[in-house]
């Protein structure tokens, strides 16, 4: 669920979360009454809500009644060292490592299926060069492909992934452990 007040921040923080193609459910919530609505109608896993909730006792209490498995104060300042603040200043990439560590520390389910698995080997190899910002053509060389081929499999990369930005590659590849922070130059 996404609680912080700014309409803006909402929206930003949903198509982030939508990018990185999480197999979760995104609730919108504006205020702590409809976000008590959503907690008490459905499985909440996550709370990203706005640091000017800290301090609310309705807050507190719709935190500790839903028992969600990850909660995030979403701040306009960046406050290095602290693991449950997200800030404006963070990367998609770095929005993206700690919205999946705190799913995967929390109801890790093995049997759920992943996007990568469908990959086949040389899709995985198209999408680690994609999120290196190699164009078709490079990936066509790269690859000893032609760029008909190069092509088609990036159309099977998008169908099956349902990621069509580079950024989104790119989050997409961090994540799934086909490049590194490092190799990305974030």
């Amino acid at each position: 669920m996404i609680l912080p007040q700014s309409h803006i921040i909402r929206l930003g923080l949903r198509q982030c979360l939508a990018d990185l193609n999480l197999p979760v459910k995104i609730f919108l919530a504006a205020d702590l009454t409809t976000a008590t609505d959503l907690s008490e109608n459905n499985d909440i896993q996550l709370i990203i809500a706005g640091e000017e909730f800290s301090d609310d006792a309705g807050f507190h209490q719709l935190v500790t009644s839903g028992k969600p498995e990850g909660i995030f104060l979403f701040s306009e300042n960046h406050l290095p060292g602290n693991e449950q603040n997200l800030s404006l200043f963070m990367t998609p990439v770095e929005l993206a490592a700690k919205i999946k560590m705190m799913l995967q520390t929390g109801k890790e389910n093995e049997n759920m299926p992943t996007p990568e698995k469908e990959l086949s080997k040389r899709e995985k190899e198209v999408v680690r060069l994609l999120a290196l910002g190699a164009s078709n053509k490079d990936i066509a060389e790269k690859l000893n492909l032609s760029l008909h081929t190069a092509l088609t499999h990036r159309k099977n990369i998008i169908r099956k992934l349902g990621i069509k930005t580079a950024a989104g590659l790119t989050v997409f590849a961090i994540l799934n452990g086909m490049i590194t922070l490092e190799e990305a130059n974030l």
